[in-house]
């Protein structure tokens, strides 16, 4: 059985990730320090996890030693939190983990990274010379950087699209885009929206997960090299505030506001048919399709 330790598997990606993986019978192994995730108290008892520090690199080891790891995904969300917390986790943790993976020999590696690493640009291209104006793409690019030095062996950088949407398990968390906010008030959970007004190319958690997975059986499966960056996105460009104006339309409901956070933040689309022809993949939900036929009974 092919082993895989999802490091920060307790955050909104990681869960719905864990749960997908067990699903397929994966034996799954789960490092989380719980500092930036929503979902440590409903924990299943089934889940095999670790609730250590992925800079901790004497206990990290201790689980590599334990557990015959066969490919390892970083999928530790660290928007949140500290900023001086922030780049510790992201440059010590990360150049910890790879130099364990190359001393373990740990063969396959599975990096999410951002669009952000591209700054404002249209259609970008894996190819294209990287201009990040945030601290999250430049950290991301930095990060990349790292994993092509000094990984020794096999990689998937996947620079993701703005997440949105939630799993069938209720207690998957939501990211801070319309999208998911216009579900929590569709619960009566909030009454007013703080809308991020970044506009991004959005892509479903559905779509991301289905990306992971075949970029695992890749590494897994195919004998030949890779070290490849992709880019994992719809390929649409959306503005929130069309979409806030949309949902404002279906509803009928002038009671809620959209507002501006003072930083615009990333701009930009990004082309995904290097991982359309290289995972067999593509992206099946659309913004437009959701907020028209899904919104209600997702």
């Amino acid at each position: 059985m092919t082993s895989i330790l999802v490091l920060g598997g307790f955050g909104y990606l990681g869960l719905n990730l864990v749960y997908n993986l067990k699903n397929l019978k994966y034996n799954v192994i789960i490092i989380d320090n719980f500092k930036n995730s929503s979902n440590y108290y409903n924990i299943d008892e089934n889940l095999k996890y670790y609730n250590i520090d992925i800079r901790d690199k004497d206990e990290v080891e201790k689980i590599f030693y334990e557990h015959n790891i066969d490919i390892v995904i970083w999928s530790i969300d660290t928007i949140n939190i500290d900023m001086t917390l922030y780049y510790d986790i992201n440059i010590t943790g990360l150049l910890s983990t790879l130099m364990l993976m190359n001393k373990m020999n740990i063969k396959n590696f599975i990096f999410i990274s951002s669009n952000t690493v591209y700054g404002n640009a249209t259609l970008c291209q894996e190819n294209q010379p990287c201009q990040p104006n945030t601290s999250e793409g430049k950290l991301k690019l930095v990060s990349e950087d790292m994993i092509a030095n000094i990984y020794f062996y096999n990689f998937f950088i996947l620079r993701i699209g703005h997440i949105y949407g939630r799993d069938k398990t209720s207690f998957i968390g939501y990211r801070k885009n319309i999208i998911n906010q216009i579900e929590l008030y569709n619960k009566h959970l909030i009454k007013k929206f703080n809308i991020d007004r970044t506009l991004f190319d959005y892509i479903h958690i559905k779509d991301l997960i289905n990306a992971i997975l075949k970029s695992i059986y890749t590494l897994i499966n195919k004998k030949k090299e890779n070290r490849i960056i992709l880019n994992i996105g719809s390929g649409n460009f959306f503005n929130d505030f069309i979409i806030f104006q949309n949902f404002k339309s279906i509803t009928n409901n002038n009671d809620i506001k959209y507002e501006y956070y003072s930083d615009q933040g990333t701009i930009n689309t990004i082309n995904n048919s290097k991982a359309i022809k290289i995972l067999n993949w593509t992206s099946n939900f659309l913004i437009k399709d959701y907020i028209k036929n899904d919104l209600y009974n997702y």
